[in-house]
């Protein structure tokens, strides 16, 4: 089994998927990556990544993450995730984007509980709001 060293913003180097055409093929990585300028047709689930400049057909599943500048045609929902067995808290910033659906972001009770997404700057055809761990959605 092969493995990646995660993106890392301060050195420019790691996990990089740059300029790509992805069609009907879902990402998901306990990596840190960065996603920039793509046509992606399938769902997306990472933690402590960069999602940046993509045109988006799916849905954007993440924590501790920046998604920004994309055009999004389905759901971005941030939370405190498990990605492959590991434990994510979440503090993601998303801005600037056009969504096409909603933009949730989750919390698990007393785990997410000093964690602070930020959202702002966005398009929305659809709604945004916080979602539990029990699956339940308020319009915010």
């Amino acid at each position: 089994m092969s493995s990646s060293n995660g993106w890392n913003e301060q050195t420019n180097s790691g996990c990089l998927i740059e300029n790509d055409n992805i069609d009907q093929t879902s990402i998901t990585s306990n990596n840190p990556l960065k996603i920039d300028s793509g046509n992606i047709n399938g769902n997306i689930t990472v933690a402590s990544s960069i999602i940046s400049n993509n045109i988006i057909t799916g849905t954007i599943t993440g924590s501790n993450s920046i998604i920004s500048n994309n055009i999004v045609k389905g759901d971005i929902t941030t939370q405190v995730t498990s990605i492959l067995g590991a434990l994510y808290s979440e503090s993601s910033v998303i801005s600037n984007n056009i969504v096409t659906g909603n933009i949730d972001i989750g919390y698990i009770g007393e785990i997410a509980s000093g964690d602070a997404s930020t959202v702002f700057n966005n398009t929305v055809n659809g709604s945004i709001g916080t979602i539990s761990a029990e699956g339940n959605t308020r319009n915010i």
